[in-house]
């Protein structure tokens, strides 16, 4: 009888043995399939995205084409912006000296009429024919906002 039970229980290892080998084909079988399928899937989007690089690959060419252009007009105009550069710093500066001449003759200009009315005000100096036209541009254009002395100015009496 014991030998029949180690024949037995020997059997039954094959079997399970067997049973395993069969589960892993099963298991394999299954992997295989979900593989497949997985391959399939990817093989899809694959497509797909060749599909759409295919139609975008022509614009994409042209919008580097037209970029490519456009830079190299660009660097064409380089040179032309630099000398218009130039020119306009050279402009500029030039402007700016006579505007600088400009204001000090105007601020000479300002001291020596200020001087010169304030001289005829005092009664220092007799006015002249700028300042009596002055004088009645002032008090033509604007005499309610002047003080009242200077809208007053009597002619010259006295000599010099």
């Amino acid at each position: 009888m014991e030998g029949r039970v180690a024949l037995l229980a020997n059997r039954c290892a094959q079997y399970e043995h067997i049973l395993q080998n069969w589960n892993e084909i099963e298991r394999t079988a299954s992997l295989s399939a979900d593989l497949r399928t997985a391959r399939k899937q990817l093989n899809s989007q694959i497509n797909q995205i060749e599909a759409a690089t295919a139609k975008s690959l022509p614009v994409i060419s042209e919008r580097l084409t037209h970029a490519y252009n456009r830079a190299t007009e660009a660097r064409s105009h380089i040179p032309l912006l630099t000398k218009e550069t130039r020119a306009a710093n050279a402009s500029f500066a030039e402007g700016h000296k006579k505007a600088q001449r400009l204001v000090g003759v105007l601020s000479t200009h300002t001291a020596h009429w200020t001087t010169k009315l304030v001289r005829i005000i005092r009664r220092e100096a007799p006015p002249d024919r700028y300042t009596v036209q002055w004088q009645l541009f002032i008090l033509d254009s604007s005499s309610s906002h002047l003080p009242s002395h200077v809208g007053c100015l009597p002619g010259w009496v006295g000599g010099f």
